[in-house]
């Protein structure tokens, strides 16, 4: 086995500064004083890392499918918590790496049998086996981090509940399996699925961790990897874990929902917040904007805490402008507020950080 783990191996990555994302798995960057286009691997909406200005990293690759529109591809980007690992392919590599290393704490006996086993109607990353069984493992990439908790998903996956429903029957009857998030930076100290963003996922594997006398828990592991700036490291890894807690007493929560439209001709948008008492006069609004040609998107917040206000509050000092429509407050934007920083850092601290307050200090302990 080699002491280091290289996204690129002994190839230098290019350093770019992000610009845009024209489509879910395309950027478009300045590589020195030149626009190019790079293939981004990964489905995830990832608004808290590719802000504009970003620095990111780029392999270039020797051998490129004609069908594809570049050469170049991200592995990465820095952030405030350092470089994070964006290429979800990689993410398989990396596992099976700590496998057959023997470095993933509670499986250090377990090595890789076979990639891509076929169970059922999926496929999934791994079967590893430690010589007296085998246990099915399917491997996420997280890459949405506040200042202490790593959240998955950052968006809604079908593909991610059906492997999850398909491991519980497989674990249930067939065999061993378990899911395994590989947290894309040192930082994090707690790992929670994301039930803002999915709450069908986050749900799922809340219950998959309940054992009944007919049932046993599905495995769940969630480490944190400290990449270096070259996308390399040593093998030190570190098991997070998850507050379940917050799970149980948040995510059943009620919800409070951001309603951004954009206003593509005019070039601003606005942003209605909802709850349960006016979420009938939101969407009526809604589709009267709609009908207007204004394109939408909803972030939802779930918690048991009347926070409403002070998303508001938030939100007014955040906007250009404050204005009434249909006695509703609407948040004005000049420009997209997904784009901004400010904006998505209050996302942060009320999606993510605000749910440290929730840890049992038994936790912070144990780190």
């Amino acid at each position: 086995m080699s002491e280091m783990f290289r996204i690129a191996g002994k190839q230098p990555l290019l350093e770019a500064t992000f610009l845009a994302r024209p489509n879910r798995f395309l950027v478009e960057c300045l590589h020195g004083d030149q626009k190019v286009q790079a293939f981004l691997p990964n489905p995830g909406r990832l608004w808290e890392v590719l802000l504009p200005d970003t620095l990111i990293f780029l392999h270039k690759d020797s051998h490129v499918n004609p069908s594809r529109k570049t050469e170049f591809t991200v592995i990465g980007a820095m952030t405030e918590h350092g470089p994070v690992m964006l290429h979800t392919h990689k993410t398989n590599d990396v596992a099976a790496w700590l496998f057959d290393g023997g470095l993933v704490p509670g499986l250090e006996n377990f090595r890789v049998v076979k990639r891509e086993v076929s169970r059922g109607n999926s496929r999934f990353d791994l079967l590893v086996s430690d010589g007296t069984g085998q246990m099915l493992i399917e491997v996420k990439s997280c890459t949405l981090f506040g200042r202490k908790i790593a959240m998955f998903p950052d968006a809604p996956s079908l593909r991610a509940v059906k492997h999850l429903q398909e491991l519980c029957e497989i674990n249930r009857k067939e065999m061993t399996a378990g899911i395994l998030f590989i947290v894309q930076s040192g930082d994090p100290e707690f790992f929670i699925p994301d039930f803002h963003t999915d709450y069908e996922f986050a749900t799922k594997l809340y219950y998959s961790q309940i054992e009944t006398s007919g049932s046993k828990k599905l495995v769940v592991k969630a480490l944190k990897v400290a990449w270096s700036s070259d996308f390399s490291f040593s093998g030190e890894v570190r098991e997070i874990p998850t507050p379940w807690n917050v799970v149980a007493q948040e995510a059943g929560g009620n919800t409070i929902d951001l309603y951004i439209n954009a206003f593509a001709e005019e070039g601003f948008y606005h942003i209605f917040v909802s709850s349960g008492s006016d979420s009938s006069k939101i969407r009526t609004l809604q589709r009267s904007y709609a009908k207007g040609g204004a394109s939408s998107r909803t972030i939802t917040i779930r918690t048991q805490q009347n926070i409403e206000g002070m998303v508001k509050k938030q939100l007014s000092m955040l906007c250009d402008r404050v204005e009434t429509a249909r006695d509703q407050t609407v948040f004005i934007f000049n420009d997209n507020p997904l784009k901004r920083r400010s904006f998505v850092q209050f996302l942060i601290n009320t999606r993510i950080d605000r749910l440290e307050s929730m840890i049992p200090s038994n936790l912070f302990v144990r780190q």
